[in-house]
Protein backbone atom coordinates (compact mmCIF):
# COMPACT_ATOMS: atom_id res chain seq x y z
CA UNK A 1 0.00 0.00 0.00
CA UNK A 2 1.27 3.45 -1.07
CA UNK A 3 0.87 5.79 1.46
CA UNK A 4 -1.41 9.35 0.28
CA UNK A 5 1.43 12.25 -1.05
CA UNK A 6 4.48 9.37 -1.05
CA UNK A 7 6.81 9.78 -4.33
CA UNK A 8 8.44 6.24 -4.61
CA UNK A 9 8.38 3.49 -7.33
CA UNK A 10 5.43 1.32 -7.90
CA UNK A 11 6.97 -0.91 -5.22
CA UNK A 12 7.06 1.46 -2.57
CA UNK A 13 11.03 1.66 -3.21
CA UNK A 14 13.70 4.05 -5.17
CA UNK A 15 12.08 5.86 -8.39
CA UNK A 16 14.69 5.49 -11.19
CA UNK A 17 15.13 9.12 -13.38
CA UNK A 18 17.80 8.90 -15.79
CA UNK A 19 18.72 12.66 -15.02
CA UNK A 20 19.13 12.28 -10.97
CA UNK A 21 21.40 10.40 -9.07
CA UNK A 22 21.56 10.20 -5.12
CA UNK A 23 24.44 11.86 -3.06
CA UNK A 24 26.32 8.51 -3.58
CA UNK A 25 26.67 8.68 -7.34
CA UNK A 26 24.08 6.19 -7.71
CA UNK A 27 21.09 6.04 -9.39
CA UNK A 28 17.95 6.05 -7.80
CA UNK A 29 15.98 8.57 -5.40
CA UNK A 30 13.56 7.95 -2.58
CA UNK A 31 11.33 6.86 -1.44
CA UNK A 32 10.05 10.47 0.10
CA UNK A 33 7.08 10.93 2.53
CA UNK A 34 5.67 13.65 0.58
CA UNK A 35 6.61 16.86 -2.39
CA UNK A 36 8.45 18.73 0.52
CA UNK A 37 11.07 15.97 1.20
CA UNK A 38 11.15 15.14 -2.38
CA UNK A 39 12.03 19.17 -3.23
CA UNK A 40 14.92 19.09 -1.11
CA UNK A 41 16.38 16.25 -2.21
CA UNK A 42 15.80 17.94 -5.71
CA UNK A 43 17.89 20.73 -4.48
CA UNK A 44 20.42 18.32 -2.79
CA UNK A 45 19.21 18.99 0.74
CA UNK A 46 18.99 22.82 -0.09
CA UNK A 47 16.90 24.61 2.04
CA UNK A 48 18.33 28.37 2.67
CA UNK A 49 20.29 30.12 -0.11
CA UNK A 50 22.84 31.33 2.81
CA UNK A 51 26.19 29.62 1.80
CA UNK A 52 25.82 30.74 -2.04
CA UNK A 53 28.11 33.33 -3.07
CA UNK A 54 27.42 34.60 -6.50
CA UNK A 55 24.27 36.77 -6.16
CA UNK A 56 22.61 35.88 -9.50
CA UNK A 57 22.87 31.91 -9.04
CA UNK A 58 21.57 32.77 -4.76
CA UNK A 59 18.64 34.58 -6.44
CA UNK A 60 17.41 31.72 -8.86
CA UNK A 61 18.05 28.92 -5.91
CA UNK A 62 16.06 31.87 -3.64
CA UNK A 63 13.25 31.64 -6.32
CA UNK A 64 13.06 27.74 -6.80
CA UNK A 65 13.05 27.39 -3.13
CA UNK A 66 9.92 29.66 -2.95
CA UNK A 67 8.27 27.99 -6.05
CA UNK A 68 8.97 24.69 -4.53
CA UNK A 69 7.03 25.70 -1.09
CA UNK A 70 4.19 27.40 -2.90
CA UNK A 71 3.90 24.13 -5.08
CA UNK A 72 3.57 22.03 -2.26
CA UNK A 73 1.12 24.74 -0.41
CA UNK A 74 -1.19 24.18 -4.04
CA UNK A 75 -1.68 20.46 -2.49
CA UNK A 76 -1.71 18.58 -5.65
CA UNK A 77 -1.82 15.21 -6.10
CA UNK A 78 0.64 12.12 -6.26
CA UNK A 79 -0.13 9.89 -9.18
CA UNK A 80 0.95 6.98 -10.93
CA UNK A 81 3.35 8.44 -13.69
CA UNK A 82 5.11 6.62 -16.89
CA UNK A 83 7.82 9.65 -16.23
CA UNK A 84 9.66 9.25 -19.91
CA UNK A 85 6.71 10.42 -22.08
CA UNK A 86 7.94 11.21 -25.58
CA UNK A 87 7.56 10.25 -29.19
CA UNK A 88 9.67 6.72 -28.75
CA UNK A 89 8.76 5.74 -26.06
CA UNK A 90 4.62 5.44 -27.69
CA UNK A 91 3.73 2.94 -29.92
CA UNK A 92 1.35 4.23 -33.32
CA UNK A 93 0.04 1.58 -35.60
CA UNK A 94 -2.17 3.40 -38.39
CA UNK A 95 -2.26 6.64 -36.80
CA UNK A 96 -3.60 5.49 -33.30
CA UNK A 97 -1.56 4.91 -30.17
CA UNK A 98 -1.11 1.09 -29.10
CA UNK A 99 1.19 1.33 -26.76
CA UNK A 100 3.19 2.75 -24.68
CA UNK A 101 6.59 0.69 -23.60
CA UNK A 102 9.92 2.12 -21.31
CA UNK A 103 8.60 1.87 -18.05
CA UNK A 104 11.33 1.61 -15.61
CA UNK A 105 10.92 5.39 -14.26
CA UNK A 106 7.44 5.48 -13.58
CA UNK A 107 6.31 5.92 -10.05
CA UNK A 108 4.32 7.84 -7.83
CA UNK A 109 5.07 11.65 -8.53
CA UNK A 110 3.20 15.10 -8.10
CA UNK A 111 0.52 15.08 -10.54
CA UNK A 112 2.57 17.93 -12.71
CA UNK A 113 6.12 15.69 -12.98
CA UNK A 114 4.55 13.89 -16.43
CA UNK A 115 4.45 17.34 -17.95
CA UNK A 116 7.61 18.79 -16.60
CA UNK A 117 9.25 15.40 -18.01
CA UNK A 118 7.42 15.38 -21.60
CA UNK A 119 7.61 18.97 -22.21
CA UNK A 120 11.47 19.01 -21.53
CA UNK A 121 12.00 15.96 -23.62
CA UNK A 122 15.03 16.56 -26.62
CA UNK A 123 12.55 18.65 -29.51
CA UNK A 124 10.99 16.30 -32.52
CA UNK A 125 8.87 18.59 -34.39
CA UNK A 126 5.42 18.93 -33.44
CA UNK A 127 5.89 16.90 -30.27
CA UNK A 128 6.12 20.19 -27.54
CA UNK A 129 3.01 21.83 -29.43
CA UNK A 130 0.96 17.94 -28.95
CA UNK A 131 1.40 17.54 -25.69
CA UNK A 132 -1.51 19.66 -24.16
CA UNK A 133 -3.72 17.02 -26.34
CA UNK A 134 -2.95 14.26 -24.04
CA UNK A 135 -1.66 15.79 -20.49
CA UNK A 136 -2.68 18.82 -18.19
CA UNK A 137 -0.58 21.75 -19.08
CA UNK A 138 1.87 23.22 -16.11
CA UNK A 139 2.96 26.33 -17.16
CA UNK A 140 4.54 27.56 -13.45
CA UNK A 141 5.72 24.06 -12.27
CA UNK A 142 7.42 24.01 -15.79
CA UNK A 143 9.15 27.03 -14.88
CA UNK A 144 9.86 25.74 -11.66
CA UNK A 145 11.53 22.43 -13.73
CA UNK A 146 13.98 24.91 -15.37
CA UNK A 147 15.00 25.98 -12.76
CA UNK A 148 15.50 23.23 -10.82
CA UNK A 149 17.54 21.30 -14.03
CA UNK A 150 19.30 24.77 -14.66
CA UNK A 151 21.15 24.31 -11.11
CA UNK A 152 20.73 20.49 -10.24
CA UNK A 153 19.95 18.19 -13.02
CA UNK A 154 22.88 16.01 -14.54
CA UNK A 155 20.53 15.36 -18.12
CA UNK A 156 18.27 16.66 -19.94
Amino acid sequence: MIADGAICAADAGKLHDHRIWNAAGEKGLGPFTNEAEFNVFLRNGMTNTDSIKDSGKQAEIQKLIEMHRESEGRKKKTVFTHADVNPSNILVKEGRVVGVVDWEMAGWYPEYWEYTTAINTPYIKGWKESIGKFLDEWPLENEMDALWRRHYCDGA
